[in-house]
């Protein structure tokens, strides 16, 4: 499901082993994946032998460039990295003065 934390891990471990080259982060990640973690949220693999063959493909489409990060942030509704905005200063609206361009002359 969007937003997941499996997801969001995951995501980061590929981006770790095909963008930055740290080879064997996925398996390491993979494997850090606790069976409990596995099949509690509603639409996520029920166990950890279905996530592992999901992530076998799924790393191996990203291996072969089949997919694009963008494309499975997109995907899996993963959030992407937030910079930390500067607050937008409220602003109140002011009418503004009016100030006649002419002046009539009186008869």
């Amino acid at each position: 499901p969007p937003g997941n934390p499996l997801l969001t891990g995951y995501l980061e471990a590929l981006k770790a082993e095909y963008e930055n080259g740290d080879k064997g982060i996925v398996k390491e990640w993979l494997d850090s994946v606790d069976e409990s973690e596995v099949g509690d949220d509603e639409g996520e693999a029920k166990s950890k032998d279905v996530l592992v063959e999901w992530v076998g493909v799924t790393s191996a489409m990203v291996a072969a460039k089949h997919v694009t990060f963008k494309e499975i942030n997109q995907a899996w509704g993963t959030p992407k990295q937030q910079v930390a905005a500067e607050p937008v200063p409220e602003v109140k609206y002011q009418e503004p003065e009016y100030v006649p361009s002419y002046v009539v002359a009186a008869t």
